[in-house]
């Protein structure tokens, strides 16, 4: 199936996926909507296809879309179509997609989880950055040079675990020598519950957006 595909590009990804060969885009329903088999929808905090679709009346398939895109360099995009689509237009779409990025069709749940992780954690891993900052700068290294390094680090064990395929468990044996500098230092983060501190952040973050929605 040849699917017409739009997209209403008002966000950062909206405007990535406008950017595409083959894909209208507009900043207006109108113009999308006409011609068109499927309009993409950024979701974001509050999204709902019901309340879309009572706005817009009949017309093309609706899908949420939530991830991040680069034009020319791919991305990870979730999909979520509005429950009485035909299977068949969701598989065209993804099949469309696909040469852009790797694309996964989601639940309404799943994507308001995605949603809110998107949205709170960059300044999650923001809180760990500036923590780094300071601990290296007060072990003596200039703040100036602190902040280099501790961004580059974290850039850098991003590409690691994407370009080795791992987690970030099998990422820490690998690095962890027994009696070493990084087991040490992650014995200070067990006792203070780190870890766990992060997992209740994003947990709330979702809960929090779930009932906004």
């Amino acid at each position: 199936m040849v699917v017409t595909l739009g997209v209403v590009s008002s966000g950062k990804l909206g405007r990535a996926l406008g950017a595409l060969e083959g894909i209208q885009s507009g900043s207006a329903w109108t113009e999308v909507c006409k011609g068109t088999d499927a309009v993409l929808v950024e979701a974001e905090s509050g999204s709902d296809l019901a309340a879309l679709r009572a706005s817009v009346g009949q017309g093309p398939a609706l899908l949420l879309v939530a991830g991040h895109l680069e034009p020319g360099e791919g991305g990870e995009l979730l999909l979520c179509p509005e429950p009485d689509t035909p299977p068949e237009t969701v598989a065209a779409v993804s099949e469309f997609l696909q040469g852009a990025a790797e694309v996964e069709v989601v639940s309404p749940e799943q994507l308001t989880v995605a949603v809110a992780f998107q949205a709170a954690a960059p300044v999650l891993m923001n809180v760990a950055l500036g923590g780094l900052k300071e601990g290296a700068v007060e072990s003596g290294l200039p703040a100036e040079t602190a902040q280099v390094f501790a961004q580059q680090t974290l850039l850098g064990t991003a590409l690691l675990l994407e370009e080795e395929h791992a987690s970030p468990a099998e990422l820490k044996d690998q690095v962890a020598s027994p009696a070493g500098t990084t087991i040490a230092g992650l014995a200070v983060l067990e006792e203070a519950a780190i870890r766990g501190s992060y997992i209740r952040s994003v947990l709330k973050s979702c809960l929090s957006l779930g009932q906004k929605g």
